[in-house]
């Protein structure tokens, strides 16, 4: 996944895995640390360390973004049930 609105290394962010019938699932909030290539991969991608210490990378979230931002529309979906789910990897 891009980082189409223009995150820079450092910044705090917010990502999610889904938003589906009514189920928000949360990865959580931490900060985007840049785009890397995660072991295995050639294609460097947007790699997060949540304040958990899971890592996500971009390319696994349903979508991320600025902090604030996923916290304003993630208030928006009205959902009947939430998850935080955990990252794949620590760093």
């Amino acid at each position: 996944m891009s980082n189409p609105l223009g995150n820079k290394p450092g910044d705090r962010v917010g990502a999610v895995l889904s938003a589906t019938d009514g189920v928000v699932r949360l990865l959580g909030y931490g900060v985007y640390e840049g785009d890397h290539a995660p072991e295995g991969r050639d294609k460097r991608v947007p790699r997060i360390v949540l304040d958990s210490g899971d890592v996500v990378w971009g390319s696994d979230c349903g979508w991320w973004g600025p902090e604030e931002r996923i916290r304003e529309q993630v208030a928006k979906y009205v959902a009947r049930e939430w998850e935080v789910v955990e990252g794949p990897e620590k760093p």
